[in-house]
């Protein structure tokens, strides 16, 4: 029972990063167009209509910590709306996570995001337990080049069928981008660990080709990435290369109508 119960205790970590922000070592809290709004709800509102899916095959070479990932986001008058469907595990262990999200830009370069977060947690033979929480964000642009971003996740909500609860994680970012060039630095603090520092560049050489590169402190993991952007289609691509555990490849593909 204490071996069944402890993936249960690690019920809420879901959280697969896009390809756009894996390459930049998991960045963009601040970074408009970074593609989905995983990492704040506030960005939603710089999205156009349209969705994505994104995978992890394996981590770290496992395919039992395989991810996948699939958004769409509407715009309508005044606000823009979007759902997430992700799946980490394989059929021992398995984590859902179903996101319902809603942002809209209130003026003077303020928008504000909310997302309603359904997590379940499957063990064969075991069963499932399910919790609810909120997440929130917001981005703040003081000037053209210049994007400032904070979220937090679980800010609100329950707990699991044996008593854990969904942890708390907050994260500040802040970006700059030029025409062909975008800077971002994400500061992230769960409840439960210390303090993480993510740092990435994207450089566009070509109107259609972005590469990216970033770095984490803890543990020292390095990412890069690419992109191919045509005109309604991108498709994704990052590798991290952690010290201990090796690599870990994702990819993505977007689309517009």
């Amino acid at each position: 029972m204490l071996a069944a119960a402890l993936p249960v205790t690690a019920g809420g970590d879901l959280r697969e990063p896009p390809p756009q922000s894996a390459g930049m070592a998991g960045s963009g809290c601040a970074l408009p167009g970074i593609g989905l709004t995983a990492l704040n709800p506030a960005l939603i509102t710089w999205e156009k209509t349209g969705g994505a899916v994104y995978w992890t095959p394996s981590r770290f070479g496992m395919t039992e910590l395989g991810a996948m990932a699939i958004e769409w986001n509407q715009g309508f008058s005044g606000f823009t709306a979007g759902a997430a469907l992700q799946r980490f595990g394989y059929d021992v262990y398995s984590e859902h996570r179903l996101d319902v999200s809603a942002g809209m830009r209130v003026g003077g370069g303020l928008a504000l995001g909310i997302r309603g977060v359904l997590h379940t947690v499957h063990i064969e033979r075991y069963g499932s337990t399910a919790a609810a929480g909120l997440d929130a964000g917001l981005l703040f642009s003081p000037a053209e080049r210049w994007h400032a971003g904070a979220s937090v996740r679980h800010i609100a909500g329950g707990a699991f069928a044996d008593g854990e609860e969904l942890p708390l994680q907050m994260r500040l970012g802040v970006a700059w981008s030029v025409s062909n060039l975008r800077l971002a630095c994400d500061l992230e603090k769960d409840a439960r660990y210390p303090l993480t520092v993510r740092t990435g560049v994207e450089f566009r050489p070509a109107k259609v080709l972005a590469l990216r590169i970033g770095a984490v402190n803890t543990p020292a993991t390095f990412t890069a990435g690419a992109g191919l952007l045509l005109s309604s289609v991108q498709a994704q691509y990052a590798v991290s290369v952690h010290p201990e555990l090796g690599w870990t490849h994702s990819i993505g593909i977007g689309f517009q109508p």
